[in-house]
């Protein structure tokens, strides 16, 4: 009888240990559960207190910034070759131009006074004999290399001024045209006259026709033989 007892009081003790472990167990699983809960819940309240609203793009809005209108006038000046060769018998063509804006489109003015002016790449400043404008707007102007040797490779710059049309215009230093003299300066090489050999021709022609005693010929006529000329 004791022994049915004690067998008795360990499969309490067994079921009370199974109790205790199976609600930790189910205690765990819970705080486990409400910690996910808690952390899915902060994420998603972090996206979305960082997440950055898309724009809405309204068509008929009226707050768009209107296009830029053009200008009443524009003016520019440009050189073809930027390098010119070194050349004191050249002169370098710059060209300009002087427009107006007709319905939209760009329209020569002509009859404008144009003023060039060149800052040398030597320190010197030039003005150019003033130019006109043709009937699109453009006018050349030509400036000479001409005692410029120490503009060489060296940048020089180009503005000009106009004025016609009850318009005015300038292509100032912020736009200039520009251009730098390439090359060095040339040393002019002496070169040897020509021989005068017509001496020489008389003389033989003097000793082929016995010193020239009974020649008729003038010593200055080309010899015998040539097209266009008699023979004796």
């Amino acid at each position: 009888m004791h022994k049915h007892q004690q067998e008795q009081l360990k499969k309490e003790r067994s079921l009370s240990l199974y109790f205790k472990y199976g609600a930790s167990l189910l205690l765990f699983v819970v705080c486990l559960i409400l910690a996910s809960c808690g952390t899915t819940k902060q994420v998603t309240a972090t996206s979305a207190s960082q997440t950055t609203p898309s724009p809405i793009v309204n068509p008929n809005g009226t707050d768009l910034s209107p296009t830029p209108t053009l200008p009443a006038v524009w003016c520019g000046a440009w050189v073809t070759t930027s390098t010119p060769a070194y050349n004191s018998g050249q002169s370098i063509p710059i060209y300009a131009k002087f427009e107006k804006n007709q319905d939209l489109n760009p329209q020569g003015i002509a009859n404008a006074t144009a003023t060039a002016t060149v800052q040398w790449g030597d320190g010197t400043s030039e003005t150019l004999p003033q130019g006109t404008t043709g009937s699109d707007g453009l006018v050349v102007f030509y400036a000479s290399m001409s005692g410029h040797q120490g503009a060489i490779d060296k940048l020089s710059l180009v503005t000009v001024n106009f004025s016609g049309g009850g318009q005015t215009c300038a292509v100032g230093n912020d736009r200039p045209a520009f251009f730098t003299i390439a090359g060095s300066i040339a040393t002019p090489t002496p070169t040897q006259p020509p021989q005068n050999n017509n001496n020489n021709n008389n003389n033989n022609n003097n000793n082929n026709n016995g010193g020239g005693k009974n020649n008729p010929k003038s010593p200055f006529s080309p010899p015998g033989g040539f097209p266009g000329t008699p023979t004796n």
